[in-house]
């Protein structure tokens, strides 16, 4: 019954979580942020000790790792962001070729 009573209330227009419901998905959500901060950071730790072999095969080069900071948030999105222009170009020279 309280169920269905809570599933009413959230379904009208004038529903709005406690302040402690929002606070608590504050919380949850800043820890959130630093767990997937600190992922980011192991992960850059560890493609920084590849080879230039193995940072090729997932479309990176060395340059790119070249005055990357592990602690900047951006850092991942900058790798990603060369890694897809990389790809980018390579698929349109294969397709240059192909023409």
């Amino acid at each position: 019954m309280r169920d269905a009573a809570l599933m009413i209330a959230t379904l009208g227009d004038d529903y709005a979580p406690s302040l402690a419901a929002r606070f608590g998905r504050w919380i949850a959500g800043r820890f959130a942020t630093v767990r997937r901060h600190l992922a980011a950071g192991r992960a850059l730790h560890h493609v920084g000790h590849l080879d230039e072999r193995l940072l090729a095969d997932i479309g990176l080069a060395p340059a790119d790792l070249d005055g990357l900071d592990p602690m900047l948030p951006a850092a991942t999105r900058r790798l990603a962001a060369a890694a897809a222009d990389r790809r980018r170009v390579r698929v349109a020279e294969e397709r240059w070729r192909r023409a």
